[in-house]
């Protein structure tokens, strides 16, 4: 299995496990109902500005994907380059 994850694509539990360590990578919780940190990853809000994100390769993930998708959607449109989304 390739290291690589395509720009919009999944991101699987193991490969997520493998790659957690990487300095690169950016897990943001996009769920808009909490407060605080998520349970792998830091809060944002979906309005948050594309400018303030952390560089690096940026996962989303939520509870049940859509707002993780949305998330990754609206980001690739404004042209965040390197974005995928957790799934379970």
């Amino acid at each position: 299995m390739s290291d690589e994850v395509e720009m919009g694509s999944l991101v699987t539990p193991s490969w997520l496990a493998e790659h957690l360590a990487d300095p690169d990578l950016v897990v943001l919780d996009v769920r808009v109902t909490l407060t605080g940190h998520g349970p792998i990853g830091d809060h944002v809000e979906l309005e948050t500005r594309f400018a303030d994100l952390p560089p690096g390769r940026i996962i989303t993930y939520c509870g049940g994907g859509i707002a993780a998708s949305a998330a990754a959607f609206t980001m690739l449109r404004a042209g965040v380059e390197d974005v995928a989304v957790y799934t379970a």
